[in-house]
């Protein structure tokens, strides 16, 4: 999927629209950023997004996608999703610290994402890693399950 045709269906209406494509164009224009609809072929996805482009994997349920990304865009890519989930910001009593929105966003089982910090063994074999991050609690959906099944997952409080 292209980027501008994800943009295209969100909301333009929403508080936070703006913030979020612009956030988004960055992280395609620096950096490396796919999405991709969550369907299906969700373990075809995440799969080409680690072995043949080893890119990161973060789903986002609520918007029913699944962006590929670099490490060092993972955290920041988490942040922009969660104000856009809760419409943050419009006040500034509604400051949320960038880290703790990145972990509410997990934490509240908005997505999950696959660890940027691989293990020992597949440093040593410079293979990508391969656990998946979500809360406890996570509810998988139709396609998350075949996933959960193909990778293991690490569950966070």
């Amino acid at each position: 999927m292209e980027l501008e045709m994800f943009l295209n269906s969100l909301d333009k209406q929403h508080s936070h629209h703006k913030e979020l494509s612009e956030g988004l164009r960055y992280m395609a224009e620096e950096h490396t950023l796919l999405v991709e609809k969550k369907d299906s072929n969700l373990v075809k996805i995440v799969r080409a997004f680690l072995d043949e482009k080893r890119l990161f994997p973060l789903v986002d349920k609520r918007l029913g996608v699944v962006f590929g990304v670099e490490y060092s865009t993972h955290l920041m890519l988490r942040i922009d999703l969660y104000r856009y989930h809760i419409r943050m910001g419009n006040k500034p009593s509604e400051y949320v610290n960038p880290r703790a929105a990145a972990d509410q966003w997990l934490l509240e089982g908005m997505g999950y994402y696959f660890a940027s910090t691989p293990t020992v063994a597949e440093a040593l074999l410079n293979y990508p890693p391969r656990r998946i991050i979500a809360a406890e609690g996570y509810r998988p959906d139709r396609f998350d399950e075949s996933l959960f099944k193909a990778y293991e997952v690490e569950y966070t409080l």
